[in-house]
């Protein structure tokens, strides 16, 4: 297609993106234009080069003959495509061009990182870039990119949260929490990995994940629907566990919290995490059974005092710290 035909001229852009003034309008065409840069005839006769320099060189003459079709670009702009060429005619040579191409589009257009992060009693939801959507729950923080690229998809988490992985076989996804990483496919599962607990527990709802440790003694434990992963902190070991449950973390991911007979330190330990309080218990009480649902998007009062009508025991509140006796 001749110059004049196109909405933008690719020498221009070029210069605008070396600047840090080109629009976002305009950087979606530059990459684009990048997208069908034809690399075919390298791949096929890669055997031919001897050295890093002929095959740098060559990519430069291709890369700047696509600009010539349009006009001739300024020398800063070839100095720009040279470098970023030369930065990436290794990882051509060890990977391939899907690497060079990679490569060359990170410079172009970077990977973000962002970060969510809630505050005590809060819950949001987060939609990755790839479909994945995130239920986090309070005083959690999860890092991801703004777009995935590479085979892999990397998220980190220290807090607790619900995923639904969109499934992608080519691109598995991976949770990094601590010593702990998770990879899937495409399935729903909880993982809590706060740091102040003295566990880390990936739960499985539905699909299959391998979880493994990150750094120590190899483990690795591969979980199919209703098993729990637990990592104990202190003597650093992965154990499986069946977990029948696990299909409450549905709910929970809402703030709806149901038990059927669970022990009321548990039920305490939750509604702790939740709101973000100090809760105390009579010791007596420690394993009364408790059998009902707690709502954690209502106000910290409201749900305290159904729990304990519910369980007939007296709730006392002193400054921001509470006593179930």
């Amino acid at each position: 297609m001749d110059s004049e035909n196109k909405p933008y001229n690719i020498n221009q852009l070029a210069d605008k993106w070396l600047k840090g003034t080109i629009t976002p309008e305009e950087r979606v065409y530059f990459e684009t234009w990048y997208a069908g840069f034809n690399d075919e005839e390298l791949i096929m006769s890669d055997s031919k080069y001897t050295s890093t320099g002929q095959m740098r060189d060559d990519m430069y003459k291709r890369i700047a003959a696509e600009i010539d079709d349009q006009q001739r670009a300024k020398p800063k702009v070839i100095h720009l495509l040279r470098r970023m060429v030369a930065a990436a005619a290794i990882v051509f040579i060890i990977g391939g061009a899907a690497l060079y191409r990679v490569t060359l589009l990170n410079l172009i257009n970077p990977v973000h990182q962002l970060q969510m992060v809630t505050a005590k009693g809060q819950h949001k939801q987060l939609l990755l870039s790839d479909g994945t959507k995130i239920w986090v729950s309070p005083a959690t923080t999860i890092t991801y990119p703004d777009k995935f690229r590479g085979d892999k998809r990397f998220v980190n988490i220290d807090g607790e949260a619900f995923f639904e992985v969109k499934h992608d076989e080519d691109h598995p996804f991976i949770i990094q929490s601590d010593n702990i990483k998770t990879t899937v496919l495409g399935t729903s599962f909880n993982v809590d990995a706060y740091k102040n607990k003295a566990t880390i527990n990936v739960t499985l709802v539905s699909g299959k994940v391998a979880v493994a440790l990150l750094a120590g003694k190899p483990q690795q434990q591969i979980m199919l629907p209703n098993q729990r992963a637990v990592f104990n902190k202190a003597t650093s070991m992965l154990i499986k566990q069946d977990y029948p449950d696990a299909r409450k973390f549905l709910t929970r991911r809402e703030g709806v919290f149901q038990y059927r007979g669970t022990p009321l330190q548990v039920v305490v330990q939750d509604m702790e995490d939740e709101y973000g309080i100090s809760i105390t218990i009579n010791a007596q009480l420690s394993d009364k059974a408790f059998y009902g649902s707690l709502k954690t998007t209502d106000n910290i009062n409201q749900t305290l005092n159904k729990l304990c009508t519910i369980m007939e025991v007296k709730l006392i509140k002193t400054g921001d710290a509470y006593t179930i006796k």
